[in-house]
């Protein structure tokens, strides 16, 4: 595999999870060649923080260095036209989700994609936690057995958060395509779609709410999904979680017919009905999942091989929220209208 540092353009330094991939990409040994925002006060700063070349307009920046990958976010308003551009331009990409603000505008990406052959990893970091790993491990060995449910809970800070850290933009449902369940419930949904595999999902029941914060999007959203064979799932997304720094109640579970898979607090138990097994394993935190993901998208890269999460993945989770919006009431936000 070539080590020799890959030459990066970082797309849009002004989103929230800006500083934890320039920190990731330094710590890497990659080299940054150049970064854009649409706010020039923003890459100003980071520009000279860097001392690499900036622009405001980041596709023009990309054609002018001609880099060998993208890094890049923006509004999911933009998103859409965004991502297809860089397709177009050919280097690899590493794209924050959700890609759009519903299923409709991510699906010509997805097609894209596939037709031109490119590389573009989407950022579920989640797939890289302990969690699937054991359950993989438990399947490979014949010792998992049917998964009967599946639940997973991702409840950050109050609204607010966005607004003191200048991505205001997250309460604007025109701009954001809703709120908590569309931000965070991602990565539920896609978690969803992964246990379900090659079976659809039904929503069975769903349910917002704006009571506490009173914002244009939904501050808590539950849903309940199952399959033709049984699987049950439920997600829970909230801006509720009382602390406006780092923090948050997240926890995950998989109970299948041989194993119970219960990740919360940084800690994973693994429980295995045959031999009566009782085994904890540490999980990384939010921050060393994102780092696992950049260095894992970037070996693949240099690889040639397939990223952990592609853009179909994307449009396969989106398609679960705007079902589960739709049946929360929410058509307008399911339907990007």
């Amino acid at each position: 595999m070539n080590s020799q540092p890959l030459r990066i353009v970082v797309v849009g330094v002004g989103h929230w999870h800006a500083p934890r991939y320039l920190a990731g990409l330094r710590a890497l040994g990659e080299r940054i060649v150049g970064i854009s925002d649409p706010d020039p006060a923003v890459v100003g700063r980071v520009a000279a923080e860097l001392g690499v070349p900036a622009d405001t307009d980041g596709l023009a920046l990309v054609e002018r260095y001609r880099p060998d990958v993208v890094l890049a976010m923006a509004t999911h308003a933009a998103m859409p036209a965004q991502t297809a551009a860089l397709l177009k331009l050919g280097p690899g990409l590493i794209l924050e989700k959700p890609l759009g603000r519903h299923a409709g505008e991510v699906a010509p990406l997805a097609e894209l994609a596939d037709r031109l052959g490119r590389f573009a990893a989407v950022a579920f970091i989640n797939r890289h936690a302990r969690l699937w790993r054991e359950v993989e491990r438990l399947r490979a060995d014949g010792r998992l057995g049917p998964i009967v449910h599946a639940h997973f809970r991702v409840v950050n800070g109050p609204p607010a958060r966005y607004t003191r850290d200048g991505v205001g933009w997250m309460l604007d449902p025109a701009i954001a395509g809703g709120g908590a369940l569309r931000n965070l419930g991602i990565h539920s949904a896609d978690a969803l779609c992964r246990l379900a595999g090659d079976e659809p999902l039904t929503v069975a029941g769903a349910a917002v709410s704006r009571r506490a914060h009173a914002t244009r999007v939904e501050e808590f959203a539950a849903g309940v999904v199952t399959s033709p064979t049984g699987f049950v799932g439920t997600l829970e997304a909230g801006y509720i979680y009382a602390a406006m720094a780092d923090g948050g109640d997240a926890e995950s579970r998989v109970m299948a017919g041989n194993a119970t898979l219960i990740s919360r607090d940084r800690r994973l138990l693994v429980r295995t009905l045959d031999d009566g097994g009782v085994t904890w394993h540490d999980e990384d935190s939010s921050a060393d999942l994102y780092d696992h993901f950049l260095a894992d998208s970037l070996d693949r890269f240099r690889r040639g091989d397939p990223p952990i999460a592609g853009i179909a993945d994307c449009l396969a989770a989106m398609r679960l929220l705007d079902a589960i919006y739709a049946a929360a009431g929410e058509a307008r936000t399911a339907a990007g209208r």
